[in-house]
């Protein structure tokens, strides 16, 4: 059967077919959501990196089947353009539907590279990240990186299985923690029909405090919240209630029974008291609550290696993730092709200094 294209620009209702894609296919998870996108690109647009937007609808036979999110964006170590989010792509969506799966794969795929060719990008960055942990859709992404000359990138991740159970198995000094401080907060659950009117300015002035200054304008925190607007996922706010002032915001985001820890901010001046942990614990009954099966938690610091050195503060996010995962790892599927050997050299020294800093030579 033919496969066409047509510009998402194109469309009039592009969030109402994009999201008929993603909820029929599989694979697509939260990094793959119109409300995710938009929060991209209002990310990138503060930053400055945006240069082009040439996403795509696969049509078959006149019906919408297929989409790739494709943004160009200026690189980060090399002149030039690359194509990728701040983060890696979402992995093109096909419909569970379509008949012939790789035929299309590879039909958008082409027209990817030759739209790479075009505007002369020399990165490119996909991220396949299914709900759960994706172990049925290995063999495929092998098979197009060893195909079309990707590079394998991917790393190791925190999760763990959402059950009556869970959190019986969380480290016990965190269960200490919630019963030595928990009376001290509300944990509030805010949903989609709870995010009044100067919520995201309330979340970025917390996570200015946060993290010592502003990293992002306002528009950034408005496009997350419209992540919980779009029902996507919860907010959990942990009030002192002896101050009566919210000092804690955990954002998780949720799709097709799979959670991901999206983003949080804590009152310095309340951070002793662990609220991190108390807002966790509460996000892990509400997921009960929701029947949620899964729960990843970002990538894991677990050693040195040549491409990654990670630092103090990035173990120790990882000790205090691994608190909840005990042990658990999933592989985060990542493929990158590299288009232009100045954009690989720069990259590649990009690298290389971080080892000289590593070892001090």
């Amino acid at each position: 059967m033919k496969f066409e294209i047509i510009e998402l620009a194109n469309i009039s209702d592009a969030d109402i077919v994009w999201k008929k894609i993603v909820d029929e296919t599989s694979y697509s998870w939260v990094w793959s959501t119109y409300a995710q996108y938009k929060f991209r690109i209002s990310v990138l647009q503060a930053s400055g990196r945006l240069v082009k937007d040439k996403s795509f609808i696969l049509l078959q036979e006149g019906k919408s089947c297929g989409l790739a999110p494709l943004l160009f964006v200026k690189g980060v170590n090399f002149k030039g353009i690359q194509a990728s989010y701040d983060i890696p792509l979402p992995w093109p969506m096909i419909t569970d539907s379509v008949e012939d799966y790789s035929k299309a794969e590879e039909f958008m795929l082409d027209e990817i590279e030759l739209r790479i060719q075009e505007i002369g990008a020399k990165k490119l960055s996909f991220w396949l990240s299914p709900p759960g942990l994706g172990d049925n859709f290995m063999k495929r992404f092998r098979d197009i990186v060893r195909k079309r000359g990707f590079i394998d990138a991917s790393y190791s991740s925190h999760y763990f299985d959402i059950t009556p159970t869970t959190l019986e198995g969380v480290r016990k000094r965190y269960r200490r923690y919630v019963k030595k401080f928990g009376d001290n907060y509300e944990l509030m659950v805010l949903g989609h029909d709870d995010c009044y009117s100067n919520l995201s300015n309330q979340y970025m002035a917390l996570h200015v405090m946060d993290a010592g200054k502003v990293y992002r304008p306002i528009e950034t925190y408005e496009a997350q919240i419209d992540l919980i607007r779009n029902k996507e996922g919860f907010m959990i706010q942990a009030r002192n209630k002896a101050n009566d002032k919210v000092v804690g915001m955990l954002i998780v985001s949720c799709f097709k029974k799979s959670a991901y820890d999206n983003s949080v901010a804590v009152h310095p001046d309340y951070q002793k008291e662990y609220v991190s942990h108390l807002m966790k614990w509460k996000a892990i009954q509400h997921m009960q609550q929701l029947d949620i099966d899964h729960y990843e938690l970002g990538k894991a610091a677990i050693s040195p290696t040549y491409f990654l050195q990670p630092d103090n503060k990035s173990y120790g996010i990882t000790h205090f993730k691994e608190g909840w995962s005990r042990g658990c790892l999933k592989k985060a599927l990542i493929a990158e092709k590299y288009y232009s050997k100045s954009a690989l050299e720069a990259d590649w020294n990009s690298k290389l200094g971080d080892l000289f800093n590593y070892f001090n030579i």
